[in-house]
């Protein structure tokens, strides 16, 4: 995970006790984190739409109705 990397190098870089830390890092690294939120959240919808695909074929299968799908 390259974005996870990246996040933690800019936390790395940021002395944590100088009272004045450059709001500019700290945004960017709230930026990686939303990013690699909302890639997690594409990820895991994605991962839904296959299960409901293989629930709908499998029920399909159980009346009668065959259909040829890859789920790769």
């Amino acid at each position: 995970m390259d974005i996870l990397k990246d996040i933690e190098k800019n936390i790395l870089n940021i002395n944590m006790y100088d009272k004045s830390v450059e709001p500019a890092k700290l945004n960017k690294i709230k930026a990686q984190i939303s990013e690699y939120i909302k890639y997690k959240d594409d990820e895991n919808n994605i991962i839904s739409q296959k299960i409901m695909k293989y629930e709908e074929d499998y029920r399909n299968r159980e009346s009668g109705i065959i259909t040829n799908t890859n789920y790769l």
